[in-house]
């Protein structure tokens, strides 16, 4: 098959574009570079340094006729998008919206698989681990943004028959993570503490967040592209984990001696959020298999090899 994959030299879908290459498939990978990395893209793909807003989109398609269209390009910091709301709609809901004109003017995929936020499009969750009934809350312009993206798949779902899975992520993490703002707290954690550096933990540290491996993401998504239910899905484990805990398991894989320096909470920041995988595990038969500690030692390993 030939697979479009937006947003391919970042971490998330690079490793998603590595994979689909492992299988066989052959791979496009649409990225504009804002936050990619050269040394992430594959060798086998071909790679075009565009953005997903360009008109030049529909000359792509026309010329690839993707089987799976794999929708990763966005902005993703959620304190960057409370300054910059008109960013976060003109990359994450137009630039989408230009991905979905392509596909109905041009080239129906079989599949169009798009990676939306959990946490951040459930809000402040009513209950844990959240599933897929709950209902969206967004409370930042990045979770408004990934909730209007996701209403506009199904739209054109229901207008023009588009065949797409979404998949909510809880917090990701793991090799070839970047630490420079798109990785969250272990990232930052773990490179500041190999580096020696004070590590700020936000209030009392005692928020509790899902985390969930990129191994097991890219999974969810391999399993997304063979057959649509035209629905969405979470990818979580369904446990949280707390600041103050990922900060002694890091210090101790790091031997960061050093005590973290508390400051104030953010404004609005989630106490709690962990998400169901019942319903992709019925469905997609998908089931998250990497311990949290290994995959903690392998994404400190990875920082402390690339990045320090």
């Amino acid at each position: 098959m030939k697979i479009l994959v937006t947003g391919g030299a970042g971490f998330i879908g690079s490793m998603i574009a590595d994979a689909y290459i492992e299988q066989g498939h052959e791979v496009v990978i649409v990225d504009n570079m804002f936050t990619g990395r050269t040394r992430n893209i594959p060798k086998e793909a071909v790679f075009l340094n565009m953005d997903i807003r360009d008109e030049a989109i529909f000359d792509v398609f026309a010329e690839h006729k993707f089987d799976i269209v794999n929708h990763h390009a966005a902005v993703t910091d959620v304190r960057h998008s409370v300054k910059n709301p008109f960013e976060y709609v003109d990359v994450n809901v137009s630039g989408t919206i230009r991905l979905l004109e392509a596909c109905r003017q041009v080239y129906m995929p079989k599949a169009f698989v798009f990676a939306s936020s959990g946490g951040c499009s459930y809000g402040d969750a009513q209950y844990v681990p959240t599933d897929e009934k709950h209902p969206l809350v967004p409370e930042d312009p990045y979770g408004t943004s990934k909730v209007s993206a996701e209403y506009y798949i199904r739209t054109y779902h229901h207008l023009y028959g588009l065949p797409f899975n979404i998949l909510r992520y809880a917090n990701v993490y793991g090799v070839r993570q970047n630490p420079f703002g798109e990785s969250g707290v272990i990232g930052i954690f773990t490179q500041g503490m190999l580096r020696d550096e004070p590590v700020l933990i936000f209030g009392k540290g005692d928020q509790k967040r899902d985390f969930i491996y990129i191994s097991d993401v890219v999974k969810g998504n391999l399993l997304a592209g063979e057959t649509c239910f035209n629905t969405e899905f979470n990818l979580g484990t369904a446990v949280g984990v707390d600041v103050n805990t990922i900060f002694r398991k890091l210090a101790k894989l790091t031997d960061y001696d050093k005590e973290p320096q508390y400051v104030p909470p953010r404004t609005g920041e989630i106490q709690l959020s962990t998400l169901s995988g019942a319903k992709a595990e019925e469905l997609l038969g998908w089931v998250p298999v990497m311990d949290f500690d290994k995959g903690l030692s392998a994404t400190v390993d990875f920082i402390r090899e690339t990045e320090v």
